[in-house]
């Protein structure tokens, strides 16, 4: 079984449970500031692919992490089986496909958006109302910076993409000049 089929099914089971007891915003925070914090650990993020850490190691390690960051128990709970199903090098993918559930649970959609430059919080909001109301759909982006862009930006929701940057009007227009000079020869 693949990576992502393996944490499709974690999440989707983790995603059950916490419907259940109303706890599935409060697990998707612990979730994601678990992976915040791997993240930001070089030393962490290389513990969670280490093979050689023992499943009792991993856990009193991830047990200690989850009860520092003040984890429900469902969410401790969730990240010791798979800890001891040894799927933890997975914990990225799952996490991640928690949050789509939940993202669409909520009726959002992920907007990836690249920009030359860095956009202040305001400039995100606006873009994601922009998109939001042009599909009809609650956005969340996804913002990188891209200096190759120029200026401009670049949206990818799903299979679909919009580029108002100046590196692609520049590129269309160089493919437009091509066909031109094709046709006089």
């Amino acid at each position: 079984m693949s990576g992502l089929a393996l944490a499709g099914r974690y999440a989707k089971a983790l995603f059950e449970l916490a419907a259940k007891d109303s706890s599935s915003d409060k697990v998707e925070a612990d979730l994601l500031q678990l992976m915040n914090t791997v993240n930001d650990s070089p030393n962490l993020k290389a513990a969670l692919k280490n093979p050689s850490l023992s499943k009792k190691s991993m856990s009193k390690l991830m047990s200690d992490l989850l009860k520092k960051l003040g984890a429900s128990s469902l969410a401790t709970t969730f990240i010791m089986v798979v800890v001891q199903n040894g799927r933890i090098k997975y914990l990225s993918e799952i996490v991640s496909a928690y949050s789509t559930l939940m993202m669409k649970g909520r009726g959002e959609e992920l907007a990836y958006v690249t920009t030359a430059t860095p956009l202040k919080t305001a400039q995100i909001q606006e873009v994601e109302k922009a998109i939001g109301t042009a599909l009809g759909s609650r956005i969340k982006a996804v913002v990188s910076v891209n200096d190759e862009v120029l200026g401009g930006i670049i949206v990818r929701i799903g299979s679909k993409m919009l580029d108002a940057s100046i590196s692609g009007q520049l590129g269309k227009l160089s493919v437009i000049n091509r066909k031109a000079i094709a046709n006089l020869n």
